[in-house]
């Protein structure tokens, strides 16, 4: 039988037991040196004990506790989050061509390591004292669970296994959490962006008054630049946050999934999924409600991470010494490839295949780099060094030899609904 264990925690340690106890960390007596500076944090962590500080580093509860501002340990977010997880995981076969046999490509240790990586790389890249969501917004992921990065032995499309099943992913993204600066810096960095994307894209948008959706509307981005363009721009999001602040400047966002839309078949000239594609659990399932709200030769703009370029990144760093391994490891980070938050990694021979499966045919491939990740919250060398980083990416796919599509790190796909 086991015995409950009763009574209360032990008392707090004498000084002397608790300065022996201590010490046993530095017996080697390469730290005598040091003695005097031993001494100064035996006193210090000794001080922590006696007050109870057991879990100096706190986060808010959040979402979903009873009191979401109460302070709880670090420590204890991340178990709950971990248990969460462990308790609504499916193992997926792949998305397009239903295989069941994988490959590792990176395991749940190597992921864990990437993503410790990158909260160092920008906490470093970071003004002091900034807002914590500038940080947070930079390494911690709506789908940076530390499992398996696996590739489909048939086809090559990378994906997470295990995953989350929808009704996590969809509660996740429901309660992403942003400051208000930060909003309104991801907006800039879309604007610049999309004023260049729609002005590519002009060959094929429809004439001003035509109607386009963006799926996935984030803070509406896209959706102020199309408006400024003359169409009629709506968006949806399960994102609370992101669509108050969307509704607060004036654009008709829904809140919820596209497949949640209340719009009649062929009412839309253009849809537009930016960087939302390869976070969506069912593909499938997005793209045939997609075909039906097209028009007839309908355009669809995906943007998605390049998972062929990620694979052949890992293989690159596997064989890399330091420094140059951190060289690698750092242009991945810029471009929020380390760890690969995402839940597929779509490749240019997945991606043709799965849209061709649901009546779409390929008009155009653009290579890309993220947007922009630097803001006034940024040091100016990480400015620099994130300009040069990007810049010598798109270098390298312009070389001789070097096909671009398969070497970039984002790509802009450009489809048109076949004729049924």
């Amino acid at each position: 039988m086991t015995t409950a264990r009763k009574g209360q925690a032990p008392g707090h340690l004498e000084r002397a037991e608790f300065g022996a106890r201590f010490r046993t960390a530095f017996f080697d007596p390469a730290f005598r040196s040091e003695d005097a500076a031993i001494a100064r944090l035996e006193e210090i962590a000794r001080r922590a004990s006696g007050e109870g500080r057991k879990t100096p580093l706190t986060w808010n509860a959040g979402p979903g506790d009873a009191d979401p501002e109460y302070e709880v340990s670090i420590e204890w977010v991340e178990t709950r989050a971990r248990l969460e997880r462990a308790a609504a995981v499916e193992y997926p076969s792949c998305a397009v061509c239903g295989g069941a046999r994988v490959e590792i490509v990176c395991d749940a240790r190597d992921i864990r390591a990437q993503l410790d990586w990158v909260r160092r790389f920008h906490l470093r890249r970071l003004e002091d004292r900034v807002p914590r969501g500038a940080f947070e917004d930079r390494t911690d992921f709506t789908q940076s669970f530390v499992t398996n990065v696996v590739a489909c032995a048939a086809c090559g499309l990378l994906f997470r296994d295990p995953r989350p099943t929808l009704g996590v992913i969809a509660r996740a993204y429901a309660h992403d959490a942003y400051e208000p600066a930060r909003l309104d810096a991801l907006l800039g960095g879309q604007r610049t962006l999309f004023r260049d994307k729609v002005r590519t894209l002009a060959h094929w948008m429809p004439p001003p008054g035509g109607r386009v959706l963006e799926v996935g509307s984030f803070v509406g981005g896209f959706l102020d630049v199309a408006r400024d363009a003359g169409w009629d721009a709506r968006g949806v999001d399960p994102g609370e946050e992101v669509v108050a602040y969307c509704r607060a400047r004036g654009l008709h966002v829904v809140r919820g999934t596209v497949d949640e839309l209340d719009e009649p078949a062929a009412s839309f000239d253009l849809v537009a999924i930016w960087n939302t594609f390869d976070q969506l659990p069912d593909p499938g399932a997005t793209l045939r409600v997609v075909a039906r709200l097209l028009r007839h030769r309908g355009i669809l703009v995906l943007r998605v991470p390049n998972g062929l370029c990620y694979r052949r990144a890992i293989a690159v760093l596997r064989r890399l010494a330091e420094p140059l391994a951190d060289v690698l490891r750092g242009a991945l980070a810029w471009n929020n490839l380390l760890g690969f938050p995402y839940l597929y990694g779509y490749t240019p021979p997945t991606m043709e295949r799965l849209l061709t499966a649901h009546g779409f045919g390929t008009i155009e491939v653009r290579p890309d780099t993220l947007v922009r990740l630097s803001d006034e919250t940024t040091r100016v060398w990480a400015v620099a060094e994130e300009a040069l980083v990007k810049a010598g990416w798109r270098l390298l796919w312009s070389l001789p030899g070097v096909r671009a599509i398969e070497n970039a790190p984002w790509l802009d796909v450009v489809l048109r609904r076949s004729e049924s």
